[in-house]
């Protein structure tokens, strides 16, 4: 919420009462620290700042932090500008820009709505307290004014160094979130822009100095967060300190830094100063210059056969540990995932004071979802029966959020929805339910059990807090927990009580980077200075490798080399599908880039729908493969001479069958029977590519004519109205010349020999199919039985023999046929 307040007043008189002058290092304030170096240094520093060091409150009536952003984080040229390094664009206008508390926020739904407060130390790796121990939540040396947006996507992940293949998202002004590319760490990091590296840093530096006799406790307390993967002891990790270092070097302490440390001294409250910004000598004073191993330079395998090859680099000099090798199948060693979760999940909880309670439930299934299929169930004070259960309603998008807040929750000024489900205190247990398949595919809490005043875990809670889930995770919990809530700890991470700064919005990893490396080949270690070669065994033909090398220096590791390919010990040939024909003119589908073994490539020429073309498939470089090649036939039309019989239709006197039309009272030829329709069904993927209809003759004979029809391989399958739709036994080439196809001459014709004989060496398709339902059974009976009552004559399916009339005649073959349940066999 945005305050006015008394600002001026206030500061002047603090600045009065110092009664020092602004924008210079106080006179005697390291005066403890002279002479000193290392750990003595660190330790001296850590009583300078820490004395006098008063806690400004993050959220008040009176100064708090969002009036500090006043002094120490707004333009020089515009006051009421502010500068948020995690949308700024140095050298370049910013996208967008902020005004000073007009555009302050809890929450955002896209980058440029606003800004909020960013611990860029997170506050979930000391537990998220804001209280009088915990002096850091409000600490201004590492709270920056930030895009809420962008807030979100840092989540609670370290500063690091992004691989660049494993990018999952970039700011508008070139801030990284992605896997880390630091040898050390391959988590994820959050990467600011070169220009503020060195800020960031030297923020991190003041915190592991300022706080240097309470991190090892934080890391014990929150050892699920990435609080372990940076810090053991009192100190940063090797990979960690050395990579702060050397930002701290490439990027050196600005004017900007200057003026905000001495914001921060002069003109808040807080009243200390980041050491590593008035002396940056202290920085290397302390931990030394980062060590700088340098990377080596690989070079081409050599002795490459089917299984193995040689792998060579120049040595380095300060190699004194040897080196590291890499073997992969990939050039980037990792393999992108595209990450869904497995349904619905909550992502954000927030039990807030008063009637403040929220829930989020996110999406990230890949496709929208009718949230009408979902009920959230509240069980208050460990019932085994839902207390309060409402279904929900609406779509809820890929990627979205929906929040659903309690009838009378004030604090949160986005979109949400009254529930009476959102009625839970921190021992109620709430569950997401799904109703098409009688499941839950989220439980918060545990169902049946009352903790008490909470469920805790460590020094996390369901009281009194906001608990947002991991971006890591993909799945809700679908089973009851058989005691507790033990992904409380593992799962969420806290923020301080009715914080809402980052619901309606859950930042989602969308993508997983899978390390990818040959067995026993990630990171071997190759022992000797001067060694420069090894070699990799236990390898596939027809593969190509790749391999990188590392220098090691006791826990320093230099960053990769360049990365080699192996030549190919043998050659596959890339096999794709057939491609039928296609008539002139028609849209050909585009020729698939991989071939069905794996093999990615280019077509050339381009496609040609006129003539038949020759197109030859050039494998990607990288790939032990030939080119291949292809034909693509353009021809259309045909004609398909079909011969057969209708079981009922047949007179065995004349061996030919009746003239149905003419009986009928609908034609005067003695030769027609009746019209049928003949379709034709891809072989491949019995797709129906072409139908048409043929006038059916006494002697069995239908002369079907498909006028754009591509050549190709077709099942051919004929319809009518009162007898089994019958199939082709096998695919017919169909092109240029007319096909014959005689049904009648053998069972073996149709397919699964789905016809009756009917006289010598004479076979027919059953009849008695009168509703179409492909299959002679006894919901064909009512329609004819109603017609012989009726003594009912002319065009009727009922008459199977095709005299005319409908009468017990008709039925001399139907009694059999539903006897036997005929029914059409297809290769379906």
């Amino acid at each position: 919420m945005m305050k006015i307040k008394l600002r001026f007043c206030l500061v002047i008189l603090f600045a009065l009462f110092l009664n020092i002058s602004w924008s210079q290092i106080p006179v005697g304030y390291y005066t403890n620290a002279t002479g000193l170096s290392g750990e003595n240094l660190r330790t001296a520093l850590k009583t300078i700042i820490s004395t006098g060091h008063v806690k400004i409150p993050y959220t008040s009536t009176s100064f708090d932090i969002w009036n500090a952003y006043e002094f120490t984080d707004v333009r020089p040229s515009a006051p009421t500008v502010i500068w948020d390094m995690y949308s700024d664009r140095p050298g370049s206008t910013p996208v967008y820009s902020y005004t000073l508390f007009t555009s302050q926020c809890g929450n955002a739904s896209a980058e440029g709505n606003c800004y909020s407060r960013e611990h860029c130390f997170p506050k979930s790796w000391w537990g998220g307290a804001d209280n009088a121990t915990n002096q850091q939540y409000s600490d201004l040396h590492h709270l920056f004014p930030s895009d809420q947006y962008v807030n979100a996507k840092k989540s609670n992940y370290p500063i690091g160094k992004v691989n660049s293949s494993a990018v999952s998202w970039t700011s508008t002004n070139g801030s990284k979130v992605g896997n880390c590319g630091v040898t050390g760490y391959t988590g994820f990091v959050f990467e600011p822009i070169d220009e503020y590296k060195g800020d960031f840093a030297r923020a991190y530096l003041y915190i592991i100095t300022r706080y240097k006799d309470q991190v090892s406790g934080w890391v014990t307390a929150n050892s699920t967060t990435q609080i372990a993967d940076i810090i053991t002891g009192t100190q940063y990790k090797p990979w960690f300190l050395n990579m702060l270092l050397e930002w701290t070097t490439n990027d050196p302490v600005s004017a900007k830094e200057i003026a905000r440390n001495d914001a921060i001294y002069y003109q808040t409250p807080q009243h200390n100063r980041n050491p590593f910004v008035d002396h940056p000598e202290y920085v290397t004073a302390i931990w030394g210059a980062p060590l700088v191993v340098v990377a080596p330079v690989a070079t081409a395998a050599t002795s490459v056969t089917a299984n193995s090859f040689v792998a060579n680099w120049n040595t380095v000099s300060t190699a004194t540990d040897g080196y590291l090798l890499d073997v992969s199948t990939t050039p980037n060693f990792s393999n992108a995932y595209t990450q869904n979760t497995t349904d619905l999940l909550f992502s954000e909880y927030v039990e807030g004071t008063g009637s403040n309670r929220y829930i989020e439930i996110y999406n990230g299934t890949g496709a929208s979802v009718n949230l009408s299929n979902y009920r959230l169930q509240l069980f208050l004070n460990g019932s085994t029966v839902a207390s309060v259960t409402n279904q929900l309603s609406g779509t809820l998008a890929n990627g979205a959020t929906v929040v659903y807040r309690n009838v009378n929750a004030t604090i949160y000024s986005g979109t949400a929805a009254s529930s009476t489900s959102v009625d839970f205190t921190g021992d109620d247990a709430i569950a997401l339910f799904k109703i098409s398949t009688n499941s839950y595919v989220d439980i918060f809490g545990r169902i049946g059990e009352d903790p008490g005043t909470a469920w805790i875990n460590g020094t996390s809670t369901t009281l009194d807090k906001t608990l947002v889930r991991l971006p890591t995770i993909t799945s809700g919990v679908t089973i009851n927990p058989t005691s507790g809530f033990p992904t409380l700890v593992t799962q969420w991470t806290a923020a301080d009580l009715d914080d809402v700064s980052d619901i309606g919005i859950h930042s989602f990893n969308t993508i997983n980077l899978v390390d990818s490396y040959v067995a026993g080949y990630q990171s071997k270690p190759i022992a000797g200075q001067s060694t420069n070669s090894s070699i990799v065994n236990g390898l596939t033909a027809s593969t190509i490798y790749y391999y990188r090398v590392r220098a090691k220096n006791g826990t320093v590791i230099s960053v990769n080399s360049n990365t080699i390919a192996t030549p190919c010990s043998s050659l596959v040939t890339p096999s794709f599908a057939s491609v039928g024909a296609s008539c002139p003119g028609s849209v050909l589908a585009p020729l698939p880039t991989t071939s069905t073994n794996g093999i990615v490539g280019t077509w050339s020429p381009v496609l040609n729908n006129m003539v038949t073309t020759d197109y030859t498939f050039t494998p990607t470089a990288g790939q032990c493969a030939t080119p291949t090649s292809t034909t693509i036939t353009i021809g259309c039309g045909a004609i398909v001479n079909l011969k057969f019989f209708i079981q009922d239709y047949y007179d065995i006197g004349t061996r030919a069958m009746r003239p149905v039309r003419l009986n009928q009272g609908i034609g005067v030829s003695a030769t027609d029977v009746e019209d049928v329709t003949v379709t034709l069904y891809n072989a491949l993927d019995l797709s129906m590519v072409a139908t048409t209809t043929a006038m059916l003759q006494t002697n069995g004979s239908a002369v079907c004519n498909f006028t754009s029809l591509p050549n190709g391989s077709y099942y051919i399958a004929v319809y009518g109205r009162n007898f089994i739709e019958t199939w082709s036994n096998t695919p017919q080439i169909i092109g240029n010349t007319a096909l014959t196809y005689d049904f009648s001459n053998a069972s073996s014709k149709a397919y699964g020999n789905n016809m009756n004989q009917i006289d010598t060496d004479v076979w027919a398709f059953y009849s008695g199919d009168i509703n179409q339902d492909d299959s002679i059974d006894n919901s064909d009976s009512s329609e004819i039985f109603l017609d012989i009552e009726n003594s009912s004559f002319g065009v009727l399916a009922s008459d199977l023999n095709g005299d005319g009339a409908v009468d017990n005649a008709d039925t001399d073959s139907f009694y059999t046929n539903i006897e036997n349940s005929f029914y059409s066999k297809q290769p379906l």
